[in-house]
């Protein structure tokens, strides 16, 4: 009949293994501060053993000496960069600030196409064997070169009257040429048509004063400036024409294998058909964005590295050694503590909760007393773990609470004849529960039993009484020793009132 009321499949309760770990927190922090101190000392004793060896100790010392270096130098590298990289980038912010080009209005600007034909008289003597070479591409190559002089942006700078050095005005200035056909294209820029013009009347005359200087040097030839007719200049109610050449207001437009007169060269078969500002801007926010990247990566990288740490026999390395080896030893003691408890709980499985217990074997609880008191967060918690939340605080509160749950389950039960028995494991504790009751229940006649499973006299009480009440310690008996106790009771007849479990 009691077999009916056990359950072989019974599950571990983790929440009591958790609780029965952390109350005994005190053995876990002394195991693992036995075991930071071995393997602390484990540890120093070790590396002690290494500073008697002396070459060990040299080589360490020149291989902490070799990765200072190396660090250094590459710290100092990145250093360097940063610096070199934070000076392009200033220089740039200037350049920014004080060049026309930069200062121009992309999709609202004046331009001005100059075009010279340009021509040597070249021909082939079909008399001759050994032909003279055609010098076209040589004298186109000379005024480009013209184009780039200082001198030619120094005349410009005084004519203009504008306060800008001569090398942005340098920038407003872009040349192409086409050797097949002799024609060399000057376009230029401006946020002014004044300027735009003043530009371009300078060029012509620079290059018509210097005509004389590149046939002497090269060959004889010819300096054609085409004319073509003026596009008017619009800027509010104003239209202007430029004299020696066309000025408009420019739009974005592209420039197809345009070079800078400040390259000094020409591209072959190239040609300026427009002045490209925001290709050249673009270009400008593309070289800063790249050194901004840079820089953050150089600076990334020197965050990253790390002073090389000392692998020598020193004794703050030992010391830091015996430190990292003593928590590795903590944290491994702790564990195994934790792990002991696990294993012992397991293979003991106690008493320690009424409710799964009786529900396990059948039984009515009765009462049951806290096993953690205080009202500190730990005691809230183990409270939580344990299941103390529903159990009585104090002993008097516990055999109270029992007493009249018995009164009310043998009230229902009816009358019968006999003691009313207490069986369990601990003698004394079974004789405080007999005094207790017989003050809190004196209409029903008590009896400690005793342990009815080793104590021949607690099986001859049982002849007392009918109804017996299982009177436990918490933790001091196991489930399977709870379980014996019933299935006896039951084997014998007796009526099993509940259990109690202080």
């Amino acid at each position: 009949m009691g077999n009916q009321y056990e359950r072989e499949d019974a599950e571990i309760d983790f929440k009591q293994v958790l609780a029965e770990i952390l109350a005994s927190f005190r053995k876990l922090l002394l195991t693992g501060l036995l075991f930071a101190l071995l393997l602390g000392l484990i540890s120093l004793g070790l590396g002690f053993l290494k500073t008697r060896d002396k070459e060990l100790t040299a080589e360490l010392n020149q291989q902490n000496v070799e990765r200072l270096n190396a660090y250094k130098v590459e710290k100092s590298s990145y250093q360097k960069q940063i610096r070199q990289l934070q000076n392009m980038i200033t220089q740039k912010e200037k350049y920014r600030k004080e060049s026309l080009l930069m200062k121009l209005d992309a999709s609202s600007f004046y331009e001005g196409d100059i075009s010279f034909y340009i021509t040597t008289n070249y021909k082939i003597d079909p008399n001759l064997s050994m032909q003279d070479p055609d010098r076209t591409q040589s004298v186109l190559a000379a005024y480009v070169n013209l184009l780039g002089h200082e001198d030619l942006y120094q005349e410009i700078y005084e004519k203009s009257g504008r306060d800008v050095r001569p090398n942005y005005l340098k920038e407003l200035v872009s040349v192409g040429v086409d050797p097949s056909s002799g024609l060399l294209n000057i376009m230029i820029a401006g946020d002014t048509p004044e300027l735009v013009n003043t530009i371009g009347e300078t060029i012509i005359n620079y290059l018509e004063k210097n005509k004389e200087e590149v046939a002497s040097q090269i060959c004889p030839h010819d300096l054609t400036l085409l004319q073509n007719p003026g596009f008017p200049v619009t800027e509010g109610s104003n239209n202007e024409h430029l004299a020696a050449n066309n000025a408009s207001p420019g739009a974005n437009g592209s420039s197809s294998n345009s070079s800078s007169a400040s390259d000094g060269s020409s591209a072959e078969g190239s040609s300026v058909t427009s002045f490209d500002v925001a290709g050249k801007q673009k270009s400008y926010f593309e070289q800063v964005n790249g050194l901004q990247t840079s820089l953050s990566d150089v600076q990334k990288a020197l965050l990253k590295l790390q002073r090389p740490k000392d692998s020598g026999l020193t004794p703050r390395h030992l010391a830091k050694n015996a430190v990292k080896f003593g928590i590795l030893g903590m944290i491994l003691g702790i564990f195994l503590a934790a792990a002991a408890i696990l294993c012992r709980f397991v293979a003991e499985d106690p008493l320690v909760d009424e409710d799964g217990s009786a529900k396990r074997f059948g039984l009515n609880v009765l009462g049951g007393r806290k096993r953690f008191g205080g009202r500190e967060l730990f005691s809230k918690l183990m409270s939580q773990l344990s299941g103390d939340n529903g159990r009585s605080r104090g002993e008097e509160a516990f055999y109270r609470i029992s007493a009249e749950n018995a009164r009310a389950i043998l009230h229902v039960k009816g009358e019968s004849s006999g003691k009313l028995l207490f069986v369990g494991h601990e003698d004394e504790l079974l004789r405080e529960a007999e005094r207790r009751f017989k003050e809190l229940f004196p209409e029903e006649g008590c009896l400690a039993a005793g342990n009815i499973l080793s104590d021949p006299d607690a099986i001859s009480a049982l002849s007392e009484g009918e109804r017996v009440i299982l009177l436990e310690r918490r933790g001091a008996v196991s489930n399977r020793g709870l379980q014996r106790e019933a299935e006896k009771l039951r084997a014998l007849g007796k009526e099993i009132v509940g259990l109690m479990l202080y």
